[in-house]
């Protein structure tokens, strides 16, 4: 029987969730087994055209011509994988959207690669094209990886927690950040990272992304009753967030009051 076809892909990224997966070491050798890798950049020099069973796609749209990549590899692709943050909800490079561009790439390239050509604004995979699991996290949490790949492997189809990190830290015993006069996100992001932050007192930053039938009203609410600033709020949520209207309609919440 032939092993699954299985290729890993990057697009705008910093190739942290892949550098996860080489992290794997043994663990990986032993799903190498199971799999045909014909695609994986950092990992594997030879590449392979599709199709594929299973594609794993690092990082955000933010070029023209990711456009069209991303559709061809969902078009070669049984099941398509959104990898980390990026890719699951737009990543860090997502703060273009709400910056000036000209400004962000200066920055980050410097004047002679002002010409770099990110022309269209940092959005998720899923703006694009269809997603049938996501493997959340800034990085990934590689076992999640692992556990999901296998999963797969056997036929069964993973499913996500859909649950505030709050719901984690409660079973953590964790005190809340909020008792501590913290600012935290853990009442808009989405769960299963068994609150990895808040367990080593440190606030959940969205890394996650929002959850997908959040009462953000709730959330909000929550934060403000904590002294948490419209600011700050603000800061928070696009640290990580480049899906459609979601930061637009948190602005326009914290402007009405009405939370």
């Amino acid at each position: 029987m032939a092993k699954p076809r299985v290729g890993i892909f990057d697009l705008t990224s910093c190739d942290g969730c892949q550098v996860e997966i080489l992290n794997l070491e043994d663990s990986l050798l032993d799903i190498l087994g199971k799999i045909d890798l014909v695609n994986f950049r950092i990992g594997k020099e030879v590449k392979e055209e599709g199709p594929y069973d299973v594609a794993i796609v690092e990082g955000s749209v933010s070029k023209t011509d990711e456009i069209e990549r991303i559709k061809k590899i969902r078009d070669q692709s049984k099941i398509l994988i959104a990898l980390g943050a990026c890719a699951t909800h737009g990543g860090v490079q997502a703060n273009i959207n709400f910056m000036d561009e000209n400004e962000v790439k200066k920055a980050a390239y410097g004047e002679e690669r002002l010409t770099e050509n990110y022309d269209v604004k940092s959005k998720p995979l899923s703006h694009y094209v269809d997603v049938d699991f996501n493997i959340r996290g800034c990085p990934i949490d590689k076992h999640d990886f692992v556990d999901i790949l296998k999963q797969l492997l056997i036929g069964k189809i993973p499913k996500e927690k859909h649950n505030p990190v709050c719901m984690e830290c409660r079973y953590n015993e964790n005190v809340c950040q909020f008792q501590k006069k913290g600012k935290c996100l853990g009442p808009l992001t989405h769960g299963g990272c068994n609150a990895v932050c808040p367990s080593n007192n440190i606030a959940c930053d969205g890394c996650r992304g929002p959850l997908e039938d959040l009462n953000l009203k709730a959330g909000l609410r929550i934060m403000k009753e904590n002294n948490v600033s419209d600011k700050d709020i603000l800061n928070m949520v696009r640290k990580f967030t480049g899906i459609d209207n979601y930061y637009e309609k948190i602005e326009e919440l914290l402007k009405n009051g009405n939370y």
